[in-house]
């Protein structure tokens, strides 16, 4: 083989490689993406339905640790989330039956149900 196709190789070779990486690089941003908008992603299991949410096992975590509870404000705080979610989560854990909650003042706190 001649040393210029082996150069042309070569330089082909690494044009494959370039555009791999960028390819790459996209992917990497576009997880990057969805693993931002669905960082409440695990698997809990509630009348036959499989619901995939992390974050409602972070706030029941965060809670069993919280006899006294708390508030949307403390647990958005503490778990780096913003408010307007985690108002969500909280409500829907209500209505679904694992939190119950309370009006102390002007706040509304969050308690587990005990089981």
């Amino acid at each position: 083989m001649s040393k210029e196709r082996k150069d042309n190789e070569i330089e082909s070779l690494r044009e494959e490689i370039k555009e791999l990486k960028d390819k790459l690089e996209n992917v990497i941003q576009k997880v990057d993406t969805l693993v931002e908008n669905f960082s409440f992603l695990t698997r809990s299991v509630r009348g036959g339905e499989a619901v995939i949410d992390l974050t409602r096992e972070e706030i029941i975590k965060f809670l069993k640790d919280k006899p006294e509870g708390a508030t949307a404000r403390e647990i958005s705080e503490k778990l780096g989330m913003s408010r307007s979610h985690t108002s969500a989560i909280l409500n829907e854990l209500y209505r679904t039956g694992y939190l119950k909650k309370g009006r102390f003042r002007r706040e509304i706190k969050y308690f587990l149900k005990e089981e």
